[in-house]
């Protein structure tokens, strides 16, 4: 009986290694979510392999156990490459903003007065809200705090993708990065200080459509491209930092990351769960801070807020 249960283990975790290696190979889509989260499948992958060696000793599991480690620690110690913090001190007399972005579930109609509360309490400078239909009732109230909006009506047929700002827009622009999803990029421009920052939503689409999602980050790529000045992007991204299409986004946007980006989905595993809504920011502008929010509300995800510089 013990010899069955180690087998199962190692089993078991010689499978979870094999779906994440491929990502060294050949990149499947329908892999996607385990690439998302490779340090929660890699870590329960040596789970497996240290529970068959308390049933028998053998070396194939520790094997095992050594590549599930180590890959555990791979992608992480990659991504920290494409990360930057300023600290407090460094944003001392500097032109700071503040970002909120939540996807509120397009069906959460019981959430948009809280949300409503949540946004206008925040101290956002400028606001990303996705799937923003549960609060399409709440847009008078909202434009006491935020009277400059493009989304839900202002500019798109579809009240989907929104952005609002205390500040008033002196660019803004709509795209679509697919046929999946129209109205899924909003592109805005706000002063802060008298210095231009360069706002961009984006809403993608789940990684497992086939291809879709890389070719909507290679269009983002490509739209970012054209953008000069200091850049904020932000949205619900589907996959997290570690997925090979988006760490060559990063990689060739020259975008960064906090070091440790907040678990948003799902919302059952609180800090344990995968960070699929992402605040990216490209130099001069530089993240201080990126929190999540602590009730998402009757949303399926959390919320965002960071904090910035104009370095």
């Amino acid at each position: 009986m013990r010899h069955s249960f180690s087998c199962i283990s190692c089993t078991l975790a010689a499978v979870l290694i094999g779906v994440l290696a491929t990502r060294y190979v050949h990149v499947l889509s329908y892999f996607s979510p385990f690439y998302s989260a490779q340090t929660h499948m890699a870590l329960l992958a040596a789970a497996l392999a240290g529970s068959s060696l308390l049933f028998r000793r053998n070396l194939p599991a520790v094997v095992l156990l050594l590549v599930a480690l180590a890959m555990a620690v791979h992608i992480p110690a990659r991504l920290y490459a494409l990360s930057d913090l300023a600290t407090a001190s460094q944003g001392t007399g500097k032109t700071s903003l503040r970002i909120m972005s939540f996807n509120i579930l397009g069906d959460n109609f019981t959430g948009g007065p809280a949300i409503r509360d949540e946004i206008t309490r925040s101290g956002a400078d400028v606001v990303v809200i996705l799937e923003a239909e549960p609060l399409q009732s709440q847009l008078k109230s909202l434009e006491a705090t935020y009277p400059y909006r493009l989304g839900c009506g202002e500019g798109t047929a579809t009240c989907d993708l929104m952005v609002i700002s205390r500040h008033p827009f002196v660019e803004k622009s709509i795209g679509t990065l697919s046929e999946l999803r129209a109205e899924r990029y909003m592109q805005v421009a706000v002063e802060i200080d008298g210095k231009k920052v360069n706002v961009v939503a984006s809403h993608l689409s789940k990684p497992y459509f086939d291809h879709f999602h890389t070719a909507e980050l290679w269009r983002l790529w490509r739209k970012l491209g054209r953008i000069e000045g200091p850049l904020v992007l932000a949205g619900d991204f589907n996959a997290s930092s570690m997925a090979p299409d988006m760490m060559w986004f990063l990689n060739n946007t020259g975008l960064r990351r906090a070091p440790l980006e907040p678990s948003t989905w799902p919302i059952r595993l609180g800090p344990m769960g995968i960070a699929i809504d992402h605040i990216y920011a490209r130099a001069p502008m530089r993240l201080t801070s990126l929190n999540r929010i602590g009730d998402s509300h009757g949303s399926n995800h959390y919320g965002l807020m960071a904090d910035l510089i104009l370095d």
